[in-house]
């Protein structure tokens, strides 16, 4: 809404883009099946499976991990409304997250030889109850699941003249570290605060992006990194990994100077 207040932003809903367009060697606009829209830049923020991102763009790294989400959308329940919950324990990862319109989401990894799919809410209910003891299975009203398959894709560029990625379409993370919104905010915050010293020129538009690029790049790919590792490590279910595993989690859990500390490099404010 405040994008829209401004005057400068029109919002086209229910309008699919079917392609780009491109004059000599330059994006130029979007083709949707309610005719072209032309502009001086494309942001393509189209999700980690972009069709257009893989059509117009080179893919640096594609990494296909051995494990994937079912995404439970249920009714919220009240005992887990004020924060969102990670659990890693030996049953498998799992992550709650609270939603408006007393919604929530629980995000549960598979090996992808599990079968997440077509499972009944009663199924699920025992499963969540298994990764979470204390989890109230009777307060359990689903709402509908999805599955994601896990993958770590990196983009090199992020941009090609008159197009320029943000978000999952041009960097996909494993969602151990909760950081694929936080990557997407801060590549808008960036590709803004260039494209704002910039003029309305091909050439200074497209100046305003590779600055971009070379700002975001070896940030996403650091904690890429990381995510990588971590969800690497949650998707070992060895029974003496898994126990030395919980152990090491007990005795960091105690030193809040060691969590900040992990968490910060994670998410790679620091």
């Amino acid at each position: 809404m405040s994008a829209i207040e401004t005057g400068c932003v029109t919002v086209r809903r229910k309008v699919v883009c079917l392609d780009l367009t491109k004059e000599a060697d330059r994006i130029t606009g979007v083709r949707t099946d309610h005719g072209v829209v032309k502009g001086s830049l494309i942001i393509i923020a189209t999700g980690a499976r972009s069709a257009l991102r893989d059509k117009y763009f080179q893919i640096h790294s594609n990494y296909r991990y051995r494990t994937e989400f079912l995404n439970v959308h249920c009714s919220l329940i009240d005992q887990f409304a004020s924060a969102a919950y990670y659990v890693l324990g030996p049953q498998g990862v799992m992550i709650m997250v609270p939603l408006p319109h007393g919604e929530m989401r629980i995000g549960l990894q598979f090996d992808v030889r599990g079968n997440s799919q077509l499972k009944t809410p009663e199924e699920l209910a025992g499963i969540i109850r298994s990764r979470l003891a204390t989890f109230p299975t009777s307060q359990f009203r689903m709402l509908g699941s999805t599955t994601y398959h896990l993958s770590r894709i990196l983009c090199s560029p992020f941009w090609i003249p008159g197009a320029v990625l943000i978000g999952d379409a041009a960097h996909t993370t494993h969602p151990a570290g909760g950081q694929g919104m936080n990557l997407a905010f801060q590549d808008a915050e960036c590709l803004a605060e260039q494209l704002g010293k910039a003029g309305l020129a091909p050439s200074a538009v497209d100046k305003a992006c590779a600055l971009y690029m070379s700002n975001r790049w070896g940030q996403v790919r650091r904690v890429l990194a990381r995510t990588h590792f971590l969800g690497l490590m949650g998707a070992v279910s060895h029974p003496l990994y898994t126990s030395v595993r919980e152990c090491a989690l007990k005795l960091a859990d105690r030193s809040s100077v060691l969590k900040r500390w992990v968490f910060r490099r994670i998410a790679d404010v620091c």
